[in-house]
């Protein structure tokens, strides 16, 4: 097979106009330069083999930020998760032999790769500010990784997914055509695990539409959720059903709870009610609901259909189209279950 060579997954994206928030902080593009800045001295290929960086950070808008700086800088990125058992994580990045582990400040590893805190990350001045030449973007091919996702391991040693930059580009670029109508959308919300390729699809998103990105630090305190939804009146929420059933229920008996900024939301990765798009439909003032889902290792996700405009066929009984799978695979239906509690996809 031959792959494209490609400038970098990041040209012809909108990078350069996505901020970054949490709680406490809000990044910029230019703190993307600078902390790819300071990855950019590391080696981004060693003997002709591309290094991956290891992503050992709590949730932060910093997390996702190195995310970007990685790429930029070369390398693919491995993220890992501090609610993990710590010996979890340390086996992974022995497997990965990465060539930097980024953590918070304060923490210790006693590895033999260099660990990279975020006040040394974030430190320096931006690029254009320092009046030093830019780092050369990323020359990546297609067939090169642009990220590694490990599984659970519930059935034995977690495996990492690898996905290339060609597949995670077509991605993007998917994303751009398929949500075309949503690319005026200014603010989105990362509410799933930021080691879950949910979040893979939220950055996706950004890089075609240039939305701001910001990360739930608390992601399982759904009142926290909801605050940050009013605060930065979110209007893209893409998470699992539990999240959004969850917020629902939520909102359903707060006094003051208010989602009518919503207007885009994306659920997958399990199965829901009905129930759930109606309820997000009178919350929202007419959101548009869509059902996404795919195997981590096709790219997040194989297929994407909107369900708040056919609500009508499934109290019909009817079988709910939801098209070509990115046009690859044959046309499949969801059948409404019996109890109302899910679909059955069929090819």
């Amino acid at each position: 097979m031959q792959f494209q060579q490609i400038n970098s997954i990041l040209d012809n994206t909108c990078l350069a106009e996505i901020a970054y928030f949490d709680n406490d902080v809000t990044l910029t593009h230019e703190d993307v330069e600078a902390c790819a800045q300071v990855l950019s001295r590391l080696s981004g290929h060693v003997q002709g083999v591309q290094q991956g960086i290891c992503i050992l950070m709590s949730r932060s808008a910093h997390y996702i930020a190195v995310i970007f700086a990685a790429w930029r800088a070369g390398f693919y990125v491995v993220p890992l998760n501090t609610a993990w058992p710590l010996q979890k994580n340390l086996d992974i990045i022995a497997r990965i032999q990465p060539a930097a582990v980024l953590v918070d400040d304060g923490v210790a590893l006693d590895i033999n790769v260099p660990v990279l805190a975020t006040s040394a990350l974030f430190a320096e001045q931006p690029v254009a500010k320092a009046g030093a030449l830019p780092i050369r973007p990323a020359r990546l091919l297609a067939s090169d990784i642009t990220y590694v996702i490990f599984t659970s391991g519930s059935t034995g040693e977690p495996k990492g997914v690898v996905i290339s930059a060609g597949a995670f580009r077509s991605y993007i670029d998917w994303t751009r055509r398929f949500f075309s109508a949503y690319a005026h959308a200014q603010r989105l919300l990362l509410t799933s695990e930021l080691t879950f390729d949910i979040t893979m699809g939220d950055i996706a998103f950004a890089l075609a539409f240039g939305t701001d990105i910001g990360v739930a630090r608390h992601n399982t305190n759904i009142p926290s959720v909801l605050a940050m939804i009013m605060r930065h009146k979110i209007d893209v929420l893409y998470s699992v059903p539990t999240t959004h059933l969850a917020l629902v229920a939520f909102a359903r008996q707060k006094k003051g709870a208010d989602l009518s900024t919503l207007r885009l939301i994306l659920s997958g990765g399990d199965r829901f009610p009905w129930q759930l798009v109606k309820d997000y439909s009178a919350l929202t003032g007419g959101a548009h609901f869509y059902n996404v889902y795919g195997p981590t290792e096709v790219t997040i996700n194989c297929f994407a259909t909107r369900l708040d405009d056919k609500v009508h066929l499934a109290e019909q009984g009817k079988p709910v189209p939801i098209g070509r799978c990115f046009d690859l695979l044959n046309r499949v239906v969801m059948i409404p279950a019996a109890n109302d509690a899910a679909w059955s996809v069929v090819a």
